[in-house]
């Protein structure tokens, strides 16, 4: 799997797993550091974070765009 997919995929199921009741919190620790890792890399990018929140909202509809704003911020050469 490619480093952006892998972003989205982990944002996607962070953030469907952080509204349950009973969700551990380690796992809503590890979701919101990923998103704030996201939002720092996408921080000077126009849409960037409107493109992340509407991903948070409804991933499968904001997949694509995100997708490319993660592309063109270099998010797959960030190691963090």
């Amino acid at each position: 799997m490619d480093p952006i997919t892998l972003i989205i995929t982990a944002l996607a199921a962070g953030a469907a797993s952080a509204l349950q009741d009973g969700t551990a919190q380690v796992v809503k620790d590890a979701y919101a550091r990923l998103k704030a890792l996201v939002k720092k890399r996408l921080a000077e990018r126009p849409k960037g974070e409107l493109v992340l929140a509407e991903h948070e909202a409804t991933p499968q509809t904001w997949e694509a765009p995100l997708k490319a704003e993660l592309a063109e911020a270099g998010a797959a050469r960030d190691a963090d």
